[in-house]
């Protein structure tokens, strides 16, 4: 079974996965496999990173979308190897259709992609409210402020990255209840639950078993609980 965490940058997907990479217990000799953005487990993703980090190499919206879903179709064949697992991956193909949008991709071209993409079994949407999460981040970057096509718009930083992670949400939402609504089991959290500090990671377990346990045993007998707690 495979498990996507999505939602806009901010929102708490590294927090989570960092705590359900913690510790597992799981039935049938399953194991929980966490897939994160680290250059050994996604180099694709890694050089993608270095070529949005700066103004002179951003690829347009069209090339970033490609760019971007390769290193998921990459991350699919990962999953694909751990199939025997559980597999937890930090953002999907998801991800990338979400900023293709905000970034001025039509929606019939997200269309035509959204047949063609593996999509997770179940998609964890962490729904986080945008000044929320604009108050986490310490510094933004380039590619979370939305890119050359935002830095034309005037405005701090941070107000940049509030607009651009604005239009992300508003993607985010067309496609998990429209075209992808019935390729996948959506649940969806509450981001404020996602805390920051690695201290209190435990209080995001609690609440994942707690709250998502059931959801998620619904959908794969193999899972008895995730935590040990």
């Amino acid at each position: 079974m495979w498990i996507g965490i999505e939602g806009i940058d901010g929102s708490g997907k590294s927090t989570l996965c960092d705590a359900l990479a913690h510790d597992a217990v799981l039935a049938d000799g399953a194991t929980l496999v966490v897939i994160d953005e680290l250059p050994e487990n996604r180099p694709l993703r890694h050089i993608y990173r270095r070529l949005i980090s700066a103004r002179e190499t951003f690829p347009n919206a069209r090339k970033s979308l490609w760019l971007s879903l390769a290193d998921y179709e990459d991350l699919s064949s990962q999953v694909d190897r751990a199939s025997e697992n559980i597999v937890v991956s930090h953002r999907t193909a998801i991800s990338a259709l979400a900023d293709g949008i905000a970034l001025g991709v039509s929606k019939e071209t997200i269309l035509a992609v959204c047949e063609e993409i593996r999509v997770p079994d179940i998609i964890i949407f962490l729904e986080t409210d945008v000044t929320l999460a604009t108050s986490r981040k310490r510094k933004v970057s380039f590619a979370e402020s939305g890119g050359p096509q935002f830095m034309t718009r005037a405005g701090t930083a941070f107000e940049r990255f509030f607009n651009y992670q604005t239009c992300v949400r508003k993607a985010y939402e067309w496609l998990l209840t429209e075209p992808l609504a019935s390729r996948s089991k959506i649940v969806r959290i509450s981001g404020e639950v996602i805390v920051s500090a690695q201290s209190e990671i435990c209080a995001c377990t609690h609440y994942w078993t707690n709250e998502i346990g059931v959801e998620l045993r619904e959908n794969c007998t193999v899972v008895e609980r995730f935590y040990n707690l």
